[in-house]
């Protein structure tokens, strides 16, 4: 495989602590675990120092500092803003930023305050990503979301007041009761609040959550798959026709605004992943770390003095094919799709063993060819599994 780098240069850092646990969540938090936080943070910084001083010894020459840093959960902003700040010290310190480093942190709007907010500036964090979902109050209080459209507008506010100018709004399509009016009310509040970048995504009832116990058997009291889509593409219209790219299948962003992070996941690069639940993809190998609190703070307090992983508990090897496939799945994920040549320049191998299987997504509809690039039809967007599942 050619050109395989020796560097990582993002990271993700998760947060598992919420205020409460949304009806619809099944990622890795905990509601009520508040007095975990100190001697949480204590074993994540000790994870971030191990790590550290094991990728130093493999790598003598050195390292490029980090390009990207992401705080995700749970609820980052939830936890008091100076353990934020002890993440952001202790990376300074190990791996280093670059001066245009990307940090964002993901915030409900109703754990912030203007300190908090001022103190993330303070910091480095240039970018903050806001779980609106929708601006409806009442939709909010269904799927169990702790805060309000004024306080969210508030969080903007905060941001303002700071500084902090790059920003993206998660919202949410596909909930009980919702209509394509809410759909489009939301939109265009974050129009007019000025975001530079929009998360879409459809609600998914995932086991074990109450929304799935709640509506899994009873799918009529959501809206229906054609309703959905509606939603989905007014609301991609009413976004690009206000300067927004439609770059990913569910990303959006103005010009320059796209999410270096996610943009690392999405074309295969290696990155960091530390924290309860974390996922780490480094040297072909995927780890999962140990996702609940307690034995998380129990690997890292009896975790060895060198180790790549000290709180890894699932890790797997991925073969040159495993990576052949990842290149398509994720990439088509990404709206400009996959190019023969990148895939040739990557693997330095010939393109043609996947390529009956791509001729045969294009004669499907699924899938555009122009001129050596791959990409989704406007039915691939709709239809994107069907795609994806030809390459797992």
């Amino acid at each position: 495989m050619k050109n395989e780098k020796n560097t990582i240069s993002t990271v993700y850092i998760h947060i598992p602590f919420c205020k409460s646990k949304c009806f619809y969540c099944d990622f890795s938090s905990f509601a009520g675990q508040d007095d975990k936080i100190e001697k949480y943070f204590d074993a994540l910084i000790k994870e971030i120092e191990l790590v550290y001083k094991f990728y130093l010894i493999n790598n003598p020459n050195g390292f490029e500092p980090l390009k990207s840093v992401f705080f995700g959960g749970g609820t980052p902003s939830y936890v008091p803003s100076k353990y934020i700040t002890y993440v952001l010290t202790t990376l300074k310190n190990s791996f280093g930023l670059f001066s245009d480093a990307e940090i964002t942190i993901e915030c409900n709007p109703g754990t912030v305050d203007q300190l908090k907010m001022n103190e993330y500036k303070q910091n480095g964090i240039n970018r903050i990503s806001i779980g609106l979902q929708t601006s409806s109050d009442s939709l909010l209080n269904k799927i169990g979301r702790i805060h309000t459209l004024e306080q969210f507008e508030q969080c903007i506010n905060y941001a303002d007041k700071a500084g902090i100018i790059n920003r993206n709004a998660d919202i949410m399509f596909g909930l009980p009761g919702q209509t394509i009016d809410d759909v489009k009310d939301t939109i265009n509040l974050v129009l007019r609040k000025k975001m530079t970048h929009v998360s879409f995504y459809s609600l998914i009832l995932e086991e074990g959550t109450p929304f799935f116990d709640r509506y899994s058997d009873c799918s009529e009291l959501l809206p229906s798959e054609d309703a959905e889509r509606e939603m989905y593409w007014s609301g991609i219209e009413i976004l690009e026709e206000n300067g927004f790219l439609h770059y990913e299948i569910s990303n959006l962003a103005k010009v320059g605004a796209y999410c270096k992070q996610n943009i690392a996941y999405w074309e295969c690069m290696e990155y960091f992943g530390f924290g309860a639940g974390a996922h780490s993809y480094q040297n072909s190998e995927r780890i999962e770390n140990e996702s609940d609190i307690n034995n998380y703070i129990f690997k890292m307090i009896n975790s060895p003095e060198l180790s790549n992983a000290p709180a890894g508990i699932n890790r797997s090897i991925l073969s040159i094919e495993d990576k052949e496939l990842e290149f398509f799945m994720l990439g088509f994920r990404l709206l400009k799709g996959i190019e023969i040549r990148h895939f040739e320049e990557i693997f330095g191998k010939c393109f043609d063993k996947y390529r009956n299987r791509l001729e045969n997504l294009v004669k499907s509809g699924l899938v555009l060819y122009n001129n050596g690039n791959y990409k989704l039809s406007k039915k691939g967007v709709n239809f994107a599994n069907q795609v994806f599942v030809e390459f797992i």
